[in-house]
């Protein structure tokens, strides 16, 4: 059954440009859209409306769109464009009737949370799609930071990407493009083996420190600590180390500085550097969960 979209009404609470382009995106397709805690939101709108409080938000929508990170410390809403703090609490307490809450987990879950009791409350987060695709542009950001950082051509350079699941295996194709060397770790066997069939360079994860002493490039993807003091003991002065993974990372971030290792945790990278791109792939989430609640709406 096709679901008739104009019977929605959606309103995000806080983000970063990602949620000015997904609404703008979803108000493209008859979805009513609107905005809280954009008004220092220069940038045009289109479609979509602002709403002055979070209880106007929440009264106008039947979905409830939070950011991704949702919250970084457990007590207030990401809102980069708000003038003042959205407390978290605050935000679900206004939660009412029949309003779906979707938002961007990761440390922090609300699921259980007492005002969202009997409500519809999704991860988009964790959805294998969502991550999917938000694979590419994570990867695409990757490169551009070790292109600015490094004073070098990528081209000729020799590489360690640190985990080979989804945004692992976008880099290490990009980088393999690029002329890098790669050597790609995993835990699994079967994705050593696909590694090395795509043009890498396979390695146990732990037993990185093994090569990461070649590399002047260091990119991990893995949220546990796998690059740790003992490994940084190996990592040359001149490399570039950037960790792509969630919090809480997979780098000792105090041993690396102690050794004068260049080290960035790169996180929301898709939101940062492609908005538009992060923008549609958080928009065409959302329409694949409103499509899945069925005939709730549609």
């Amino acid at each position: 059954m096709t679901c008739d979209y104009s019977k929605y009404k959606i309103a995000f609470i806080g983000g970063d440009q990602r949620a000015v382009y997904a609404a703008q995106r979803l108000a493209g397709k008859g979805i009513e859209s609107a905005l809280f805690g954009f008004d220092q939101y220069k940038g045009d709108i289109g479609l979509c409306t602002k709403c002055d409080t979070v209880e106007d938000a929440a009264t106008l929508a039947d979905i409830l769109v939070l950011p991704i990170p949702m919250t970084c410390d457990g007590i207030t809403v990401c809102a980069p464009f708000c003038s003042k703090c959205l407390l978290l609490d605050e935000v679900l307490k206004s939660v009412s009737g029949d309003t779906a809450v979707l938002y961007g987990g990761g440390c922090f879950k609300i699921e259980k949370h007492v005002a969202l009791r009997d409500k519809d409350v999704f991860n988009y987060a964790a959805r294998i799609d969502f991550q999917t695709a938000n694979a590419v542009p994570t990867a695409e950001a990757a490169l551009e930071i070790a292109l600015r950082e490094k004073p070098v051509t990528l081209c000729g350079q020799t590489a360690l990407v640190v985990g080979y699941g989804r945004i692992g295996k976008v880099l290490c194709r990009l980088l393999c493009a690029f002329g890098v060397q790669v050597y790609a770790s995993a835990r699994k066997s079967e994705d050593l083996i696909f590694a090395e069939t795509n043009g890498c360079k396979p390695i146990k994860t732990d037993r990185i420190g093994e090569v990461i002493g070649k590399c002047s490039l260091i990119f991990n993807t893995v949220p546990k600590p796998v690059i740790n003091a003992d490994v940084l003991s190996h990592v040359r002065k001149d490399a570039l180390l950037i960790d792509l993974a969630s919090k809480p990372g997979g780098v000792d971030f105090a041993a690396a500085k102690n050794a004068g290792i260049k080290t960035l945790w790169a996180l929301g990278l898709p939101g940062k550097v492609f908005p538009v791109s992060a923008g549609s792939i958080l928009a065409d989430t959302v329409l694949t969960i409103l499509e899945e609640r069925g005939n709730k709406k549609c």
